[in-house]
This record gives structure tokens, C-alpha cells and sequence, in this order.
């Protein structure tokens, strides 16, 4: 049996006559509106002098009314100035249009666009927030529930010396690739804690293929699309850094190089130091 889908209020065109559940048409391309999500059986029964034939069809009829199939805010608690990721999904006649609301009491404070989204909470003041997500289209609107979101003050951090550790030279292994996002969890080494925040690091890169760049970034953030240092075909470069750990306390970076056309390079990270509550 054939199956086919359309939406509330879509219409349905056959070829021949069609006869639908307590609707009938003698027209060769008859329009028929379902008043009604969910399955119908369309059938087309043609017939002549040497008799009949009867096709049947299932046509499932989707609800066009926005629903929230899932909205998931990265983050209970975050820091001032941490970004909180957002993840949505719904159902409904598209387009959908996806609208972040955060609002403290009744008053709404930031929106971010899109299914997927981050909430950058810079300037924001410390308190308890909450994160509904507005979902949008020619038929309606559906909000989610609540999902409640403290921010407190950043922490206060000290800085600890290491005696210079390398904790990544990708000569052991494989080149970083352009456009590739590698991911390190440190782990433990070079006696880096649990609790540190932030890195002192000296990143050096070698051989690169082509001209480029290279990003490091917390490994759960997106992409900063701010270049950490930049370097030329065949040199080695290396620059003094701050750089900061992901903030879901696993101590994670992200290496992303660029280089027009593809490529790769080879990239070392000494830790000298790093920042803890």
C-alpha cells in the first residue's frame, strides 16, 4: 500500500475519480482539504466498458500547529560571561522560526535565534533567569516550559607555575588538517588540576603546508573565528598564550588551523602555568 504525508489543511490531487471518506468526486483532478490530522484512505476507482479498478492510498495528515519536541538548555548554573548552549527541536508546518527567550521574572532579557543556538550571558548581572523557547509558523506559536538558569559571579582565580610540561606535539602522530576541529582533553597531564580555568601556554606550529592560521578555544564552545597566530608556509611559530579550558570541568581544547586550499600543519603546546579558584 502506498503512503503518502501533507499537512492540515493541505489539498490532495488525483488523476481519475477519487472517492475519500465521506467524500466523494467524479472530477478528473479533484482538491480535497482533510479537516483532521492524521491517517486517511484516499481511494481512485477508474472504470470503462471492461470494468473497474480501485487504488487505495494511506495519507497521513500532520498536525500544522507548532509543537516542542525537545528543548534542552546546556547548563543549570554558568558563570557571567560563560556561553550556554541551546538545543531545540519541533514540529509543525515549516518553516519553523526558533526564538531563545530569556527572561528574569517577567522581563525579557536576551533572545537567540535558531534551534541551535548559544546564549552568551556577558553582561548579564548574577541571579536566577529562566529559558523558554518560542517556536513559530503561518499557523502559530508554542512556547516551552521554563527551564531555570542561575548565573553567579565568576570566580576568583590564582596563578600556579608548572615547570615548562608538552602535553600535545602532533609530530608523534598525524598533522592537524585544515578546517578540522581537534579536540584534547588534558586529562590529568603535566600535572594540570581538575579545577583549572585557564592555561599559560606556549603554542608553537611547524611545517604548515600553506599560509594559515591557528584558533584554540574552550573544547565546548563553538568555534571563536578569532585567530590565535598566524604563520607562513614551512615556518615554525611560536606565541605566548592565555588560553581558556572548557567550562564542563573536563579540561578540554579545541585546535582548529585554516589554510586557503587545504592543508596541514603540525602544532606543539608547552603549559607553564595555568589559572584555579
Amino acid at each position: 500500500m502506498a503512503r503518502a504525508a501533507a499537512f492540515l489543511g493541505g489539498v490532495l490531487l488525483l488523476g481519475s475519480v477519487a472517492l475519500q471518506a465521506q467524500s466523494t468526486s467524479n472530477q478528473k483532478n479533484p482538491v480535497h482539504t482533510f479537516s483532521t490530522p492524521g491517517a486517511h484512505q484516499v481511494t481512485l476507482q477508474s472504470c470503462n466498458a471492461g470494468g473497474c479498478s480501485t487504488v487505495t492510498k494511506t495519507v497521513t495528515v500532520l498536525n500544522p500547529v507548532p509543537s516542542i519536541v525537545s528543548a534542552v538548555v546546556g547548563m543549570a548554573t554558568a558563570e557571567v560571561g560563560q556561553l550556554v548552549s541551546l538545543s531545540g527541536v519541533g514540529k509543525g508546518k515549516p518553516p519553523l522560526v526558533y526564538t531563545w527567550r530569556v527572561l528574569q521574572g517577567v522581563n525579557l532579557v536576551r533572545e537567540v535565534s535558531g534551534a541551535l543556538g548559544w546564549l552568551d550571558t556577558a553582561g548579564l548581572s548574577p541571579g536566577v533567569y529562566t529559558v523558554v523557547l518560542r517556536i513559530m509558523n503561518s499557523s502559530g506559536q508554542v512556547d516551552s516550559l521554563p527551564a531555570p538558569l542561575v548565573l553567579v559571579s565568576p570566580a576568583a582565580t590564582d596563578f600556579y607555575t608548572l615547570t615548562p610540561c608538552r602535553f600535545l606535539d602532533t609530530r608523534i602522530g598525524q598533522p592537524l588538517q585544515a578546517g578540522v576541529t581537534k579536540l584534547i582533553a588534558l586529562n590529568g597531564a603535566c600535572d594540570i588540576p581538575a579545577n583549572a580555568r585557564a592555561l599559560a601556554v606556549n603554542v608553537t606550529v611547524i611545517g604548515g603546508s600553506g599560509t594559515g592560521s591557528l584558533v584554540v578555544f574552550p573544547g565546548n564552545y563553538p568555534f571563536t573565528g578569532t585567530s590565535s597566530m598566524s604563520f607562513k608556509a614551512g615556518a615554525t611559530v611560536a606565541n605566548n598564550a592565555i588560553v581558556q579550558l572548557s567550562t564542563d570541568s573536563l579540561g578540554k581544547l579545541s585546535l582548529l588551523p585554516a589554510i586557503p586550499g587545504g592543508g596541514s600543519v603540525h602544532v606543539t603546546i608547552d603549559v607553564f602555568g595555568y589559572f584555579a579558584p
